[in-house]
């Protein structure tokens, strides 16, 4: 990422990939020493800076997202994904070991849907089997 660009990131948002495109900040203060010329304690200006005056700035962020953030935010909501059902298997590992026989997991295949004759909605598995989760 270009070096021009870091101040005007925000960083929740660049870390962010369920987002279409982060945003830059609109504004951005900047501090930097001023020469006093004498050895007397170090001077500081500050200055505000508007994203709307930096127009390379934009350039270089849209050219940065084009050519590598897309492609990280594509892959990381990938990773997210995959994450995700791992959470769900491994909180069901610890379960399974942390409450030992008052806990069961089983494996369903299939549904099997019918209305009895007095019109209720009666749904089952048609394969189900004791299963074990081992990491």
């Amino acid at each position: 990422m270009p070096a021009k660009v870091h101040p005007w990131i925000d960083r929740e948002q660049l870390n962010d990939s369920s987002l279409t495109i982060p945003e830059l900040r609109q504004q951005i203060t900047e501090r930097f020493a001023v020469d006093s010329g004498d050895n007397g304690p170090q001077q500081w200006d500050t200055v505000v800076r508007n994203l709307s005056d930096s127009p390379e700035i934009e350039e270089l962020w849209h050219s940065y997202v084009e050519q590598e953030w897309w492609s990280w935010a594509a892959e990381d909501r990938r990773v997210q994904g995959v994450q995700s059902i791992y959470n769900k298997l491994f909180s069901m590992y610890q379960r399974q070991e942390r409450l030992g026989e008052t806990y069961e997991v089983v494996l369903g295949l299939g549904c099997l849907t019918w209305r009895s004759p007095s019109g209720r909605d009666i749904k089952r598995h048609t394969i189900v089997s004791q299963a074990s989760i081992s990491f």
